[in-house]
């Protein structure tokens, strides 16, 4: 069954005989660009994020267990008429409890590929990474964290995109930062790799307690490397319309919710 309304609709639809192919194809662009209306809207309300229950966040079968039914973002190439070959699915899973945004990624790789070492090293220039941005309306910093699959981190805090572009682009270490507060752990399976992550309030420039009825910037992304570590892959639980995961007005709002799933 189709997700989306418009094509659903003109199947049901009893189109007159007397319908020229030209107005007919005029009904279908219409529908197409209706559709693609459809699809932006979406991505610009808030994703629903709801409380999770108390689990043990050390035991990967409760924490997969913790989220089920959880609202669930799915990676993607936007910016490309199509994915291309080398990509593969990845989805995240998110919710919140007392202070922090809980999300859990599950990425099908191919080559899991990692030569990462040390806290803080510029590793997504050559190993998988998966990535967090997160930022509130309104508010210029913002923060992007890093976890590879041998667990290590890289951790930015941006005063704003407009210094990131002018005086760090070429040097991050005066913006490098060490977020103890924040939890990042990822674990290697069969063809693929799982993060289990935690963001606090505390860790967002400008964010507010309690989390309830607030609407928090974020987007999931990651790159997905080659067995040599000779080329990668982009995807983005946002609607980027060019591969550039700075683009903060295409991230994802979501919206903390008290309602139980």
């Amino acid at each position: 069954m189709s997700s989306h309304p418009v094509p659903l609709l003109l199947r049901t639809l009893k189109f007159p005989p007397s319908l020229t192919p030209a107005a007919f194809l005029y009904v279908l662009l219409f529908a197409a660009c209706l559709t693609q209306s459809c699809q932006a809207a979406a991505f610009k309300s808030p994703v629903p994020c709801y409380p999770l229950k108390e689990f043990d966040n050390r035991d990967w079968k409760a924490i997969a267990s913790a989220f089920e039914g959880a609202t669930e973002l799915q990676f993607g190439q936007h910016w490309k008429p199509a994915p291309e070959k080398a990509f593969r699915p990845a989805r995240v899973r998110i919710g919140w409890r007392g202070d922090r945004l809980l999300f859990f990624a599950e990425l099908q790789d191919d080559h899991i590929h990692t030569v990462a070492k040390s806290r803080n090293e510029e590793f997504f220039k050559t190993s998988d990474v998966f990535e967090l941005f997160a930022g509130i309306p309104g508010a210029e910093a913002y923060i992007e964290y890093h976890v590879s699959p041998n667990n290590i981190l890289f951790q930015l805090g941006i005063p704003s995109l407009a210094m990131l572009k002018s005086t760090f682009s070429k040097n991050l270490r005066p913006i490098m930062i060490r977020d103890n507060n924040a939890l990042n752990r990822s674990k290697v399976e069969n063809g693929r790799w799982l993060v289990y992550g935690e963001l606090p309030a505390s860790s967002l420039p400008g964010a507010k307690l309690p989390l309830k009825g607030r609407v928090w910037q974020i987007s999931f992304c990651r790159y997905d490397y080659s067995a040599r570590g000779k080329s990668y892959v982009l995807s983005s639980t946002s609607r980027h319309k060019k591969p550039s995961y700075h683009r903060r007005h295409e991230w994802r709002p979501v919206r903390f919710l008290e309602a139980a799933r």
